[in-house]
């Protein structure tokens, strides 16, 4: 009697020097995109059915818009992780930003809406939107190959001057702790208007620190001290 045929015990296909082949890895590698794919689309599906049931919005508006830029937010995200691109996914990490700045204020009834009227309110959120679809049209009708020059791979600041990214990752991270929950006293000595630039100034600087950190941690360059600086 032979055998049933069984796919999951066969051999890996490889190569002459022991390799896996590229059909093989290839394989693999699509099969594991697919899941980042669909894991993303749990996410966004979960908090979609979150703030549709939990959100704290004044106007039905603000809910469907709110809606529409969180999954605007995470849709190149989505579309990477199907393709399995090797590129690294700049534009969609920048992109994903939009759901702690504009999607979760809006859906959550920031204390800094109720300064506005539901109407400006309605029509930023449709200002935002189109942003976001524009933004998604020209990076993909912008067609650039990589380039090979020097300057992609040049460090921006120095060994010497990296060990101080922690503190920037330090000052986003106190200033997102203060404005979340001490936001009036904060701002009680600042000017109202200074809200937006010192937000988008410390986030800014934490995703900068964050992404040099990484790259810097990837090459082995970070002390241990620093990697637990950086986890926490």
């Amino acid at each position: 009697m032979l055998p049933e045929h069984n796919p999951a015990i066969e051999p890996t296909p490889e190569t002459p020097n022991g390799q896996p082949s590229d059909q093989f890895a290839s394989t693999r590698r699509g099969a594991k995109d697919h899941r980042l794919f669909f894991l993303g689309i749990s996410i966004v599906v979960g908090l979609c059915v979150y703030f549709a049931s939990k959100g704290n919005f004044q106007d039905i508006t603000h809910l469907y818009e709110g809606i529409a830029i969180l999954i605007l937010a995470f849709f190149p995200s989505l579309m990477w992780a199907y393709r399995g691109d090797n590129s690294f996914p700049l534009f969609e990490a920048f992109l994903l930003t939009n759901v702690n700045t504009y999607a979760i204020p809006l859906l959550t009834g920031h204390q800094s809406l109720y300064l506005y009227s539901d109407d400006v309110i309605s029509r930023t959120g449709i200002v935002v939107i189109a942003y976001q679809i524009s933004c998604i049209l020209v990076y993909n009708l912008t067609k650039v190959g990589p380039s090979r020059s020097d300057f992609w791979v040049q460090e921006i600041i120095s060994e010497e001057y990296s060990r101080f990214l922690s503190y920037g990752m330090i000052a986003s991270t106190a200033y997102a702790f203060i404005t979340t929950f001490y936001g009036e006293l904060f701002f009680s000595y600042l000017p109202r208007e200074s809200e937006g630039i010192t937000r988008a100034s410390f986030f800014g600087l934490g995703i900068i620190c964050t992404f040099i950190t990484c790259r810097r941690w990837g090459l082995g360059q970070i002390k241990p001290f620093e990697q637990v600086t950086f986890l926490i």
